[in-house]
């Protein structure tokens, strides 16, 4: 189910539940890891972003995958991934994220419904250009204690896309009685030649059918996926959907969201940021971008989907740590520009 890539995944060490943040820098900590602690002001459980970031991918077709985990007793409850240049800039227009999902405490992914998640992997992809100084970055949510129950890990398969320009859109669905706390997407080709256009458009909560849930939205219980095949056909290509599952002790899920138009122009980039509402938690997100009716356009793809304050700015380049309580969505249009009613929509999933 899962490329060979997977094999090659770099070891890390857990990182714990630290009792403060660390200081902001310019840039993602690189592997080893690092860690920074976000725990709202006067609310319980105690909430840590795990970031880790590895250099790559650099050449053409190439992925790297970054694990974070979360500490032995912490509940994972979502996680994130970007794709960028280590010095900050505009990537090339082929870099790209083909994977947000949870792993398991051996650092890697989890392959069948049933299991427990010990942390998360974001999956960068070149695409087929060079990428010089590209770093791919993971974020897991982990919670101390276990505020929303045991989560198990739901997972869904589909075949494709397999035809350039086709999309494939399998949906994660927790079993009766449970909500969806979180969720992730893969995009991977398991056998024959790498497809350096198959990337990731789009991860985020919905219903059973797959409908993308909307603003407040009240305890989802499905995660869907969505890949698109870009301008390439490929062999032995699947797209998986993961949701997290559990019964929260306290409150409800709400989904915030917000969308903004693009990109447009061709090597144009957009984000937006959804933001937990008062004194919601922030507790997993997702992203999406693509055209309200039909089909994207072929080089459109994220580039992350991940933990932010309110101006968007993700973990490790924030000031004030403590102020995570948001989720960016950012997307790349490639080198064509796309058709009007292209949007981007982050999703942020709040624990009341």
């Amino acid at each position: 189910m899962y490329p060979s890539a997977w094999r090659a995944v770099a070891s890390v060490a857990t990182v714990g539940l630290l009792a403060g943040a660390l200081s902001a820098c310019s840039t993602p900590p690189l592997h080893p890891n690092g860690s920074t602690s976000v725990p709202p002001a006067g609310q319980s459980p105690a909430r840590v972003v795990a970031a880790v970031t590895l250099r790559g991918p650099a050449a053409p077709a190439a992925t790297v995958a970054a694990p974070a985990l979360c500490a032995a007793g912490a509940t994972l409850s979502g996680g994130g991934v970007s794709t960028t240049l280590i010095g900050g800039g505009r990537p090339p227009s082929s870099l790209h994220a083909d994977g947000t999902l949870p792993a398991g405490a051996d650092a890697k992914p989890l392959t069948s419904s049933g299991a427990r998640a010990a942390g998360w992997i974001g999956l960068g992809a070149t695409g087929g250009q060079l990428v010089l100084g590209g770093v791919t970055t993971s974020y897991a949510i982990c919670l101390g204690g276990s505020p929303l129950g045991t989560p198990t890990i739901v997972v869904a398969t589909l075949p494709g896309p397999a035809v350039a320009t086709t999309t494939v859109r399998p949906t994660a669905v927790c079993p009766a009685g449970d909500r969806v706390i979180g969720g992730g997407g893969l995009a991977s080709v398991t056998k024959g030649s790498a497809s350096p256009s198959l990337h990731l458009i789009g991860s985020f909560p919905s219903d059973a059918a797959g409908v993308t849930a909307v603003a407040g939205s009240t305890d989802p219980t499905a995660w869907s996926a969505v890949a698109d095949a870009g301008g390439r056909t490929g062999s032995g290509v699947e797209t998986t959907a993961f949701a997290i599952c559990g019964s929260a002790k306290r409150g409800h899920t709400q989904v915030a969201v917000t969308s903004v138009p693009g990109p447009l122009p061709a090597s144009a980039a957009t984000t937006a940021t959804a933001s937990c509402p008062g004194s919601d938690e922030l507790i997993s997100g997702g992203a999406s971008t693509g055209p309200q009716s039909g089909s994207p356009q072929q080089g459109l793809h994220l580039t992350g989907s991940f933990p932010a304050d309110a101006a968007g700015v993700g973990v490790g380049f924030s000031p004030s740590s403590a102020a995570i309580n948001s989720w960016t969505a950012r997307s790349e249009s490639g080198g064509q520009g796309s058709p009007g009613g292209t949007m981007t929509t982050a999703f942020a999933v709040c624990l009341k």
